[in-house]
């Protein structure tokens, strides 16, 4: 199933937000394998993901925002 994660955030110069969560295509909550989301316009940020979603009843994720 496609997915989209979409978020209106403010970054400040040199920050970016990445995507984690608890399914594996997601990091397994793993910071290290964390998806950067793409910066769209005007504080907009996405990421289009293909998401196995019938091996899990549910799933949770979490937008994390990096200092680069």
């Amino acid at each position: 199933m496609k997915l989209l994660f979409k978020i209106h955030y403010h970054t400040e110069w040199g920050q970016k937000l990445k995507l984690t969560g608890s399914l594996p295509e997601l990091g397994a909550w793993d910071q290290e394998k964390a998806l950067n989301l793409d910066y769209i316009t005007d504080g907009h940020w996405e990421l289009e993901l293909d998401i196995d979603i019938t091996k899990a009843t549910s799933f949770s994720y979490k937008y994390l925002l990096y200092f680069e």
